[in-house]
This record gives C-alpha cells, sequence and structure tokens, in this order.
C-alpha cells in the first residue's frame, strides 16, 4: 500500500547499478539491527530514529523483490535470505520494545498494544 509504490520510486536509481536484491535484503537487516540498537539506548529521538530506520527496513524489504523480478535475478536461495532477513527484523523489533518497555517500569495494556500495532505497521 505505501512500501510498494515507494520501493517502485526507488527501483530506478538502482536499476542500473551494480547493486543486487542480496545486497539490498543486507541493508534492511541492518536498518533492523541498528533501530533495535537505539530503541534499546533510548535517549530522547531515539524511537523516532527507531521508526525511520524501521520504515526504511520495510521499503528495503519491497525493494529486494522487486529488483529481483525486474532484472530477472529470482533465486530460491534469495527467496531464503529475504524471509531470513523479515524474521530479524521481527525479532529486532520485539526484542526491542520488549527491552524498552521493561527498562520504563512499565508494561501496561496500552504498551502491549502499541508493540503489537507497531510490528504490524512495519512488518508490512
Amino acid at each position: 500500500f505505501i512500501y510498494y509504490p515507494l520501493a517502485h520510486l526507488l527501483y530506478f536509481p538502482v536499476a542500473h547499478t551494480p547493486v543486487t536484491p542480496t545486497q539490498i535484503t543486507i541493508a534492511h537487516i541492518l536498518c533492523a539491527i541498528a533501530g533495535t540498537v537505539f530503541l534499546i539506548r533510548g535517549e530522547p529521538g531515539d524511537i523516532l530514529i527507531t521508526f525511520v530506520l524501521f520504515q526504511v527496513r520495510a521499503i528495503f524489504d519491497c525493494l529486494d523483490g522487486t529488483l529481483a523480478r525486474r532484472k530477472n535475478m529470482s533465486s530460491e536461495i534469495g527467496r531464503i535470505i529475504d524471509n531470513l532477513g523479515d524474521a530479524i527484523g521481527f525479532l529486532c523489533l520485539m526484542s526491542g520494545f520488549t527491552v524498552y518497555f521493561l527498562r520504563s517500569g512499565r508494561f501496561t495494556g496500552l504498551e502491549i498494544f502499541a508493540l503489537i500495532f507497531l510490528t504490524v505497521l512495519v512488518s508490512g
């Protein structure tokens, strides 16, 4: 709905470069890890940085598949790596928010709802 159109816009700048879908997948894994580090750090503004990094991660997740299909580079190993990247991103987000909420000393219904909502939002 949102991420695929953005991925299509990013396709054109990378279409004629040596960038591979696997490299895009690695980038979205690194975005998830970096976002989790910021979330766990918990400094002012870190939640916004985390949000932006996970939005970029979601766009890259769409871009890797778009790039693979359009460059005719789809493969079974690519799909496996992409699924692994999705799982890593999900685990990073869930563990990051769990640590964040536990450190804050409050893990109420609102935080649980926010955790589920944000997970669904960034998981695509």
